[in-house]
């Protein structure tokens, strides 16, 4: 078995949901692909760049929500593809139980991904 770099403290699910990073501070808000989900972060591929540390919030619009979940995130590793985009690896700021509640729903053994 394959020894890992790091450790992840919740499973990830993986999707392909179109999402939307949005950055406050630097008044932008670009699409991007996410590829997993979890309680605690998520990977998504992105258009450019970030460097680490920058403060997004990550707004998915799964089918089954209401109202787009918005969870702010920082990023927390970057790496560049081979078709010329960036992955990012997010985590998971909100202390909102609601965020939370949803979440845990998209994710959970009976999840919407």
């Amino acid at each position: 078995m394959p020894i890992a770099d790091h450790f992840r403290a919740f499973e990830r699910r993986p999707t392909s949901l179109p999402v939307r990073v949005q950055s406050e501070v630097l008044g932008w808000e670009l699409s991007a692909k996410l590829l997993d989900l979890g309680l605690g972060g998520a990977s998504i591929v992105i258009s450019q760049p970030l460097p680490l540390g920058t403060s997004v919030r990550l707004r998915i619009d799964a089918p089954q929500l209401w109202e787009p979940l918005v969870i702010p995130s920082r990023v927390a590793w970057m790496r560049p593809t081979i078709e010329g985009d960036t992955r990012l690896g997010l985590r998971f700021e909100s202390d909102s139980l609601a965020s939370l509640a949803v979440l845990a729903e998209l994710v959970g053994p009976a999840g919407y991904l």
